[in-house]
């Protein structure tokens, strides 16, 4: 649990997908594999004591902003956390509807997820979730 390979696939525009991991993969791409092992991470503001916040693959927390198609989350784990797929949730001062952190999936599927908190598959918290055509 904590270990991750991201591979992203685009065969019609290749050269348009990049993406970014903040401290861990500065220059994603269509076709890159990447190995990421967050393992040894713990929370350093826990108020739970949790080992990590949660959110087997995708945290999205303090306003971000996310949208996923055709993605599938499979075998993802939140140990002593919230969202054995995905966490999406905001500051209790974010009340402004534009200020709050948002996901929407589309075409997605969730498959073999577990969380030891709220939220098997995902766990939402003063945040939208938006949910087409995915199971």
């Amino acid at each position: 649990q904590g270990e991750y390979a991201i591979l992203v696939t685009d065969d019609t525009y290749p050269a348009s997908v990049k993406w970014t991991l903040d401290g861990y993969v500065v220059d994603g791409g269509a076709h890159d594999l990447r190995y990421l092992d967050f393992t040894t991470l713990t929370t350093l503001e826990s108020k739970e004591g949790c080992e990590t916040p949660g959110g087997g693959a995708a945290y999205l927390m303090g306003g971000l902003r996310a949208k996923f198609y055709d993605t599938t989350f499979k075998r993802t784990a939140a140990a002593n956390g919230n969202g054995g797929a995905v966490v999406v949730a905001s500051d209790f001062d974010k009340m402004n509807v534009t200020d709050r952190s948002a996901a929407t999936f589309a075409r997605c599927s969730f498959e073999d997820f577990e969380a030891d908190g709220y939220g098997q598959a995902v766990y939402g918290s003063i945040a939208q979730l938006r949910l087409f055509d995915s199971h």
